[in-house]
């Protein structure tokens, strides 16, 4: 064993504290050698989420001035309880937190960056989540049935937002077919399988940044449609239930009627950043229509739940919502097991169909 190597044993052990300058590596540093390393493995949103958080958590603190030689259990300890005061995160958000911090020491202790020591995660996570976190209640994620049949009439029969009629039908139409905001902007109308009562969702609408070497962005955020999903099984068949069927037609003859030449189901005449006018017509529509404002994210659980309540097992909601886990479905609700959806349809239609006896009297019980 050389000299070096000895030497390099002494500094990640912390018998050798005088490490030279020359062998010294900044936090900062090591972050943006990971953040580079990052940038070939992972999609340019998750790079997005990550340099958000870093901003927010990492950016002004003293860590980023640290050398990485410095930073042991006791440290990530205190960087974690002056950095997230008490009751102030989701445990979600505190999982993108960790995830920096973790991820920039095992890379630097894989690549040799500036003697990083081993840490101790169980002692961080015993001593370092005092602060506690925020935990939102579940049982505020459904829209309640009598916002969803003023919206429902107001946007069908009466046309409430004119100017809007393809983005507010889709609005109408997502509580059918339980989309993400980003794949709902970008469903086609060559999507639709009317033959066998179904939707394929292939594509969505993302935002990003493109990057130059060093990880900077450059020029403005870019918004368009890719060919992938959240999830590496979000590529899925979506039963089209007669109710969705009705809302695709009205869609289809307001885009005739207008003379509309685009692929895509919530286009309005205008080039827009379709996730964006989806947004904001939703929040339009809750104001002309005097419901509670909701997110298009809730459509989707409220979707869910639907079926839940209607007995339709957790894997078959979990594959037709494009989870990659199951255990994320149940997460939200507590659902039961069973196979595919193709022998529930009867169920599902049923269950998305307007007052239903055991989906009013489930609803009623929330």
């Amino acid at each position: 064993m050389t000299s070096q190597e000895w030497l390099s044993i002494g500094y990640d052990k912390g018998i050798i504290e005088d490490i030279p300058d020359s062998d010294s590596v900044l936090f900062s540093e090591a972050y943006n050698k990971w953040f580079i390393y990052k940038m070939r493995t992972v999609r340019s949103g998750s790079l997005d989420r990550i340099e958000c958080t870093y901003r927010r958590y990492y950016l002004n603190d003293v860590i980023n001035n640290t050398y990485v030689h410095q930073i042991d259990n006791d440290f990530i300890v205190s960087f974690i309880r002056r950095s997230i005061p008490s009751d102030s995160v989701t445990l979600k958000e505190f999982r993108r937190f960790y995830q920096i911090i973790n991820n920039v020491l095992v890379f630097a202790l894989d690549f040799n960056l500036g003697h990083a020591k081993i840490i101790d995660w169980n002692y961080v996570k015993r001593f370092g989540n005092g602060s506690g976190f925020d935990y939102k209640k579940k049982d505020a994620y459904i829209v309640p049935d009598s916002d969803f049949d003023r919206l429902y009439n107001s946007v069908v029969y009466d046309d409430v937002y004119p100017l809007k009629r393809s983005a507010a039908l889709c609005v109408v139409l997502n509580f059918y077919l339980g989309l993400r905001i980003g794949e709902m902007a970008a469903l086609r109308f060559e999507d639709f399988d009317i033959k066998n009562m179904c939707v394929y969702i292939n594509h969505n609408e993302v935002k990003d940044y493109e990057r130059d070497s060093s990880g900077e962005r450059v020029g403005r955020c870019n918004y368009h449609v890719v060919d992938y999903l959240k999830t590496a099984c979000g590529r899925r068949c979506v039963p089209l239930v007669p109710e969705a069927l009705v809302i695709f037609d009205l869609i289809c003859k307001n885009h005739n009627a207008h003379g509309y030449d685009s692929p895509y189901l919530c286009y309005d005449g205008t080039d827009t950043i379709r996730t964006r006018s989806l947004a904001r017509t939703l929040t339009r529509l809750c104001k002309l229509t005097g419901v509670q404002p909701f997110n298009f994210h809730l459509i989707r659980k409220t979707y869910a739940s639907t079926l839940h309540m209607c007995g339709i097992p957790t894997k078959v909601i979990s594959g037709i919502l494009g989870h990659a886990d199951m255990s994320t479905t149940q997460k939200f609700y507590i659902l039961n097991y069973k196979d595919t959806y193709r022998q529930f349809y009867d169920d599902i239609c049923n269950a998305l169909s307007d007052k239903q006896h055991v989906f009013n009297n489930a609803r009623s019980a929330i």
